[in-house]
């Protein structure tokens, strides 16, 4: 009997483009976010032939509802790889994650929980414990309740990355930083602002900080699988650790294409290269049109653009429709 790896995808927007970073003689099935139908997804599974090994990358929403799937389908005598439990409550508690990354030595930006006191309260985030893609974030106000469900955060003025790493057995792989632009005090989600890779050039170590940090941020929470950590790196201050998410994220599209990894596809990652650096450019913006699969320009909701230079990637995002404020320097 030949064993069959079967992956398991649960963030629909990954259906569009996954192929194009995947094995093709890899099973997956699309199983969508919803907290329940654990076992109609743990049938369809065993459904497929002779499966022996299975993958479980999880969103968000999730993260608990995987391991549970996980957990019947090890029942039935399968080799199961899923987000560690370490990893999903530092995903569903943005609080707890900032504790455990306190503990190893992590730079985080300035954070209390209940009503801050002794700090301009112009100057706080209001944030929810469980939030996601920028959901409950909002500038605190002086007559804010501040219940165990949300924390605040200091506003850090200064330029946003993210790194994506895949972590397995212990060893980390990492993709080329993304570069999200300078925080912004309207709050203006990074989702829907420009994004880059390789980043534009930063100040002395601020790369390689984000690139040891990232590795440590995995190894604290026990990732299996990908996981993005935010980042916010300001001028005379440590490159700090905004947020880490132990999931398919928003990022992994444009750091795969600019790094030329086919991300999930099991041949690949994990692997020997422990840090994978560009070796083209790759822009994203928002975008409204259909949908594109081609080899160096992918479209959803988002589209990215890959090419050997800076100046092309930019004419492939105009000639899109995109428009947006360059950086000089990239």
């Amino acid at each position: 009997m030949v064993a069959t790896s079967v992956t398991v995808v649960a963030p629909d927007s990954v259906r569009t483009w996954y192929r194009a970073f995947a094995n093709p003689d890899e099973p997956v099935l699309f199983v969508g976010e919803e907290p329940g139908h654990v076992q109609a997804i743990v049938d369809a599974v065993l459904g497929k032939e002779d499966p022996t090994c299975v993958r479980l990358f999880s969103s968000h929403q999730s993260l608990a509802r995987d391991r549970e799937v996980a957990a019947r389908l090890a029942a039935a005598g399968l080799s199961v790889r899923v987000q560690s439990e370490t990893a999903m409550r530092a995903g569903l508690d943005k609080a707890y994650a900032r504790h455990l990354l306190a503990m190893h030595g992590v730079p985080l930006s300035p954070w209390g929980i209940g009503r801050p006191t002794g700090r301009d309260i112009g100057a706080l985030l209001r944030k929810a414990r469980n939030s996601t893609q920028s959901q409950g974030i909002a500038w605190a106000r002086p007559d804010d309740s501040w219940g165990d469900d949300v924390y605040w955060e200091q506003y850090v003025a200064g330029t946003e990355y993210s790194v994506v790493v895949y972590r397995e057995a212990g060893a980390t792989t990492i993709l080329p930083p993304v570069w999200k632009g300078d925080t912004r005090r309207d709050l203006l989600p990074p989702w829907k602002r420009l994004r880059l890779c390789p980043p534009p050039p930063a100040p002395t170590g601020v790369l390689e900080d984000l690139v040891d940090i990232a590795r440590t941020v995995a190894d604290a929470i026990d990732a299996w699988g990908f996981a993005e950590v935010e980042f916010v790196a300001a001028p005379q201050c440590p490159t700090m650790v905004l947020e880490v998410n132990p999931r398919i994220c928003g990022t992994m599209r444009i750091a795969a294409m600019a790094a030329r990894v086919s991300i999930f596809d099991g041949r690949q990652l994990p692997g020997d290269m422990r840090h994978h650096e560009a070796t083209a450019y790759a822009g994203e913006l928002p975008y409204q049109g259909p949908a594109i699969l081609e080899a160096d320009v992918i479209a959803t909701s988002r589209i990215t653009c890959r090419a050997s230079s800076p100046g092309r990637v930019r004419e492939l995002l105009e000639a899109y429709g995109g428009a947006a404020h360059w950086p000089e320097a990239w």
